[in-house]
């Protein structure tokens, strides 16, 4: 697991800095760092496993661990354990049985286009007086040497924690916009995952009846010290730049980073997120670093791909102690809370436990055909 950095940080005029003497470390204030970037701190190139750490990095971790010593989580993750399961797909099996009993009950899914209820909670509505504390981060894109000053893209600590660093990226939150991808959103959470330095950094989404727990548009982002065979798994071409992946336990849609055009990927991802929402299709998606695209199996070119996910819907409300088929779960991270299950389980067992979330066969083809038309090159 990630171990927090000893260097502290002060901010100045916004600017994130190192400084190594505690004392010169400003009071908390609001608890709110405001993140200033620009395309200029992108780690667009990088070597895979490389160890390095950002500017984000750095400033990621120190808040994130600050939290964690106000005792602002519901648990603690110190006792977690990790198997690698053996077998053809190398799954990252973790207990976590915090989530399980302490983790907030998930509302009632029972459509992709449920429209957001103001009533029922959302992420403007963390306890009072725990605002501040909660969020730990406003991430603030400037272009052309100018600030976006409409947008409040919000990070804010998940207090019943995946894994190291796990928080939620909610774009332009006082929108109260619902579980449904927008073509900022996932910019937003492309960006995210640039700003790091790190392989180990997962950004996913879950759409509603994909085991989505609150209906406000968010993401989930976290460290996982593991690496993940999907990072890496061979694809093929659909479609201009759409591949695919018809080797894992539920077939998905792949992208990835070309050159320095981020918002090129958001339109790709969006295209296809906004199709199967036209469908009514549930849907997960996950953004992580790893090899280029293609049929090499040991590529040692790097890149960032975007995974989409069309899957079964689940209706009703999530349970939580059954294993769940989100987006760590697909990307092969899979978090389990019954010690049983997570001794027992076997790389033949999950992969029938994900094949649970594949949709029947007719109706991926008819989705994959649709899809390949959306890129179909002139």
């Amino acid at each position: 697991m990630h171990k927090g950095s000893n260097e502290k940080l002060v901010v100045s005029n916004g600017i994130i800095l190192p400084n190594k003497n505690p004392e010169e470390v400003p009071p908390d204030g609001d608890g709110k760092t405001s993140f200033f970037y620009n395309d200029s701190d992108f780690v667009k190139h990088y070597t895979l496993n490389d160890g390095s750490e950002s500017k984000f990095d750095r400033a990621f971790q120190h808040s994130w661990d600050a939290a964690k010593q106000k005792g602002l989580f519901r648990y603690n993750l110190d006792q977690m354990k990790t198997r690698i399961l053996p077998g053809q797909f190398g799954f990252v099996a973790q207990l976590n049985k915090g989530r399980a009993t302490l983790r907030r009950k998930p509302q009632e899914m029972m459509s992709v286009s449920q429209p957001f209820d103001p009533y029922k909670f959302n992420f403007t509505k963390v306890k009072p007086g725990e605002v501040c504390s909660f969020v730990l981060m406003e991430l603030c894109h400037e272009t052309d040497g100018k600030l976006q000053k409409d947008k409040k893209h919000m990070i804010i600590i998940n207090v019943s924690p995946l894994e190291y660093c796990s928080v939620l990226l909610v774009p332009n939150i006082d929108d109260c916009l619902p579980q449904v991808l927008t073509k900022e959103a996932v910019q937003v959470g492309i960006e995210m995952t640039l700003l790091s330095a790190k392989r180990s950094l997962l950004v996913g989404w879950n759409s509603l009846c994909a085991s989505a727990s609150v209906n406000h548009l968010h993401f989930h982002a976290y460290h996982l010290d593991y690496p993940l065979r999907i990072q890496t798994e061979p694809t093929s071409q659909l479609s201009g730049p759409c591949h695919e992946i018809l080797s894992w336990p539920v077939p998905g849609f792949v992208f990835q980073l070309n050159g320095n055009d981020v918002k090129d990927l958001a339109s790709n991802l969006y295209a296809v997120a906004k199709y199967f929402h036209q469908k009514e299709v549930a849907h997960n998606v996950c953004l992580t670093r790893g090899t280029v695209l293609g049929s090499k199996e040991h590529s040692s070119e790097a890149t960032l791909r975007g995974i989409i996910w069309p899957r079964s819907s689940v209706f009703g409300v999530k349970d939580v102690d059954a294993f769940n088929v989100a987006f760590s779960e697909l990307a092969g991270h899979l978090p389990l809370m019954d010690e049983q299950l997570f001794s027992d389980l076997t790389d033949q067992s999950a992969v029938e436990a994900l094949q649970g979330a594949r949709l029947p066969h007719e109706t991926f083809q008819s989705l994959r055909t649709g899809i390949q038309k959306l890129f179909v090159q002139d």
